[in-house]
């Protein structure tokens, strides 16, 4: 068996596949705030009854994990110090010196000062030039002073070393941690060297804070979930998904937790884009819309966007992931009128704790998944794979409520509610690819998560896309993704030469030795050398700018034409991005390696459902759309029904354990051979 599990804000998602029979088994259960752990346990437990297996049987198993994130967004990391060159130690408090509300009075702190406030920031005397020569020997005296007077005052755990120019020598930082570790051998100790050997000191400074302010509480909490899995009888290998879309050990996880942001999400973008590749959809936008969020990412040419950047809780992080645009928006959206007397829909979530007003666990305020089944839309005795018997009188009557003061009834009110979070949606969409140049008719969309297929077919007709593709399983889609993620380990660091002035040799050289640094990596993690494969890139600009675009290598050899290749793609890039190029000279500015094993696809497995999961208990039901002033009877049809080349009109409602399929009047749906069902055609009523 190999089993992916994602961690969402309202489920946490499980799918097994079994490597014998080539199928896949799926299911959800509630994420349990207090011990995602047990959670996990908890839904183990009840696939592995479903599929007749033992822990035992899990070969492999790969989790999609928050710890990362809820360590800086709970504000619970370690107690923590920057040790700077001296005159620098402020960096990390005056970031870009830029404000993001140029006229907000109130503003919050712009950089990351709660990861080590004024009195942990020392100041250490060294210095090395900016081709790393020795300006100024490292005190060491001074540092041993400093790391016992910090221990003693403030009782710190953990310390961030960030030197100028150490991405051109490390000495001074690696001497540092030295002494450090000879007095505290305990202390967590994270080298701007080592996390993020590149220049600009602010961006190193704050992507090695946040290293050294979440490493303690991360390898705890990686330490602590693995034990349990172990407990619970798993002796096959766990992996972590990672930001940019590989999965990792839980040794190399817990020892680099920066690139541990995006864990979760970043599973859903590679299981779409597994699948495009094998169904053919090239150039797809991925929405994953969940019960808490929706998060919406574009794959070119078969290939998800990567940022070398990013941020996190508003603060910038250095680090590689894929790029996955973000809003508060998915089915336990709160609606709420807001003081102006206009209705609004989220960014708050009603989560698994207390849940939408239809789940009965003590919710009041009235969400998305509730206007959902007062719209018709959602089979009150078949959520969640008939896991749930929702309330529909309750949720008609919350929404009713909360119409009142706007003199709309419950079905007004949860259209209105739907046509709102649509519109942000698609904004949403338009940001991530109108603003950087893609032309949407050229795309399908993909949907996916809970609610995603739910919503798919009115934002297909609102931003004129082909169509949209939805997967067999698109419910359970990120934990899918997290099994066909390939094992990776990324290498970058600073090289800031003028392309036209250098040779491939140089380049190749470079190249080399972050490879071999990779492979040094996985082959620790039991990784035999001739299973792993490397690809590079480089960060490109022109002379005199301040940003860079990371550019792929094409091929595995480094050779004469290498370089002039790097910077004609260079161009294409930056002209498709900006509609124009430069004639300035480009520097390659930083150089990457990526080391990966591959793993099996999963594209030829079948997904099982389970025997109740086929009965539908009546053939149509009453269902509400925009532009129609009466209830109409929509066809409820099972996915499990559907054979490939099987087509279904709308209005019509496809049900399956994971999610909801709604085909909106004057749309079509048909099973592909892959078994991806397509939905084209435009419903005119939801156009903006």
């Amino acid at each position: 068996m190999l089993v992916g599990v994602d961690i969402g804000g309202t489920f946490t998602d499980i799918v097994c596949a079994d490597t014998r029979s080539k199928t896949i088994h799926l299911t959800k259960v509630l994420t349990n705030y207090q011990h995602f752990v047990e959670g996990i346990v908890a839904g183990l437990d009840k696939i592995l009854a479903a599929v007749k297996g033992t822990p035992g049987d899990i070969e492999r198993l790969v989790l999609g994990t928050t710890i990362a994130t809820n360590v800086v967004v709970q504000r619970r990391g370690a107690k923590m110090s920057v040790f700077a060159t001296e005159g620098f130690e402020d960096t990390l408090e005056m970031g870009r010196l830029k404000r993001r509300s140029m006229y907000d009075l109130n503003i919050d702190a712009q950089t990351p000062v709660f990861l080590s406030p004024k009195k942990l920031r020392v100041g250490v005397p060294e210095r090395l030039d900016a081709h790393g020569n020795v300006l100024h020997a490292l005190d060491e005296a001074f540092v041993a002073t400093a790391i016992r007077d910090l221990k003693e005052r403030e009782n710190i755990s953990s310390v961030a070393v960030s030197y100028l120019f150490s991405f051109e020598n490390d000495r001074h930082e690696r001497r540092t941690r030295e002494i450090i570790k000879s007095i505290y051998p305990d202390m967590y100790v994270s080298l701007s060297s080592e996390i993020n050997p590149m220049y600009r000191e602010y961006e190193r400074t704050a992507v090695t804070a946040f290293d050294a302010y979440m490493r303690p509480a991360v390898e705890a909490g990686i330490a602590a979930m693995e034990a349990r899995l172990r407990d619970f009888g798993i002796k096959g290998e766990i992996h972590v998904m990672q930001s940019r879309g590989g999965v990792t050990s839980t040794r190399s996880a817990a020892s680099h937790p920066v690139d541990l942001f995006l864990s979760g999400p970043a599973g859903g973008v590679v299981g779409g884009a597994r699948l495009a590749a094998s169904s053919n959809f090239r150039d797809l936008v991925t929405i994953d819309i969940g019960g808490t969020s929706c998060d919406v990412a574009v794959i070119e040419n078969g290939k998800p966007a990567i940022n070398t950047s990013g941020e996190i809780a508003g603060f910038p992080v250095r680090v590689p992931m894929v790029d996955i645009n973000t809003i508060g928006a998915g089915g336990g959206s709160i609606l709420r009128v807001a003081t102006a007397g206009v209705l609004k829909v989220g960014p708050h979530s009603a989560g698994s704790e207390p849940g939408p007003v239809c789940y009965r666990r003590g919710g009041t305020e009235p969400t998305i998944t509730d206007a959902s089944v007062t719209l018709g839309y959602i089979n009150p005795s078949r959520f969640a794979g008939g896991d749930f018997d929702l309330d529909v009188g309750s949720a008609r009557a919350a929404l009713a409520s909360l119409g009142q003061p706007l003199k709309l009834d419950a079905v007004q009110t949860a259209l209105g509610a739907h046509r709102i979070m649509n519109v942000q949606m698609a904004e949403q969409i338009r940001l991530i690819t109108v603003k950087r140049g893609y032309d949407l008719r050229r795309f399908h969309l993909m949907a996916f998560g809970g609610a995603g297929p739910l919503h798919a077919g009115a934002l297909v007709s609102m931003l004129g896309m082909r169509g949209c593709v939805i997967p067999q399983a698109p419910g359970v889609l990120s934990a899918y993704g997290l099994l066909n993620a390939d094992i990776e380990v990324e290498l970058a660091e600073n090289f800031l030469k003028r392309a036209d002035a250098i040779d491939h040799v140089q380049l190749a050289a470079a190249l080399k030795a972050l490879e071999a640094k990779c492979i040094s990596a996985m082959q620790k993690d039991g990784i035999a050398r001739e299973k792993i494969g490397a690809r590079y890139s480089a960060d490109l600009r022109y002379m005199g700018q301040s940003y860079e675009i990371m550019i792929p290598i094409a091929g595995a050899t480094i050779g004469p034409s290498t370089i002039q290749k790097l910077v004609e793609a260079y161009d294409e890039q930056y002209q498709r991005m900006y509609g124009h190029t430069n004639r300035t000279p480009v520097e390659i500015v930083n150089v990457r390696c990526v080391t990966f094993e591959e793993v099996e696809p999963l594209d030829a497995y079948r997904v099982l459902r389970s025997a109740n999961n086929a009965q539908v208990k009546r053939l149509s039901r009453d269902a509400w759309f925009l532009g129609i002033d009466h209830p109409v009877s929509t066809s409820i049809v099972p996915r499990e029904s559907l054979a490939p080349g099987a087509a279904v009109a709308g209005p019509a409602i496809i049900e399956q354990a994971d999610t909801t399929i709604v085909v909106y009047p004057g749309q079509r749906a048909e099973i592909d051979h892959m078994n991806n069902l397509v939905l084209t055609g435009i419903s005119e009523a939801y156009t903006l």
